[in-house]
């Protein structure tokens, strides 16, 4: 997959923004998730998962459910954006092999004979 580095730049704030988000909501702090969530996040949100909570009675922090889903809806729509506008795959073209098929469509001719194409 190609991915550009605006894309990529992008995708990692999304993730580590909704990886942040859902550990503060687990009373864990968010500039280091965010962090691990940027550059891992195959690994920050099933460790977030099976880990236990380490709020006890407290409510969430207000917006904490929200941000996160905005941030892993902004992150999957970058994924598909980025799949969506990856370059075309162009066949291999390979110069020697059309230059073979110049000479033999050619036989006959003076000039490819001599070799003065």
């Amino acid at each position: 997959m190609h991915w550009d580095p605006a894309l990529q730049l992008a995708f990692s704030i999304c993730t580590g923004i909704a990886t942040g988000s859902w550990a503060r909501l687990r009373g864990r702090p968010f500039y280091l998730w965010f962090l691990f969530g940027a550059l891992a996040w195959v690994v920050a949100i099933p460790w977030l998962l099976f880990t236990k909570s380490r709020l006890s009675d407290r409510a969430p922090p207000a917006g904490a459910v929200l941000l996160s889903s905005l941030a892993g809806v902004c992150a999957a729509a970058i994924l598909v954006g980025d799949i969506a506008l990856a370059p075309a795959i162009l066949p291999n073209c390979d110069y020697y092999s059309n230059i073979a098929v110049l000479n033999k469509a050619m036989p006959g001719s003076p000039a490819s004979k001599d070799g003065s194409i």
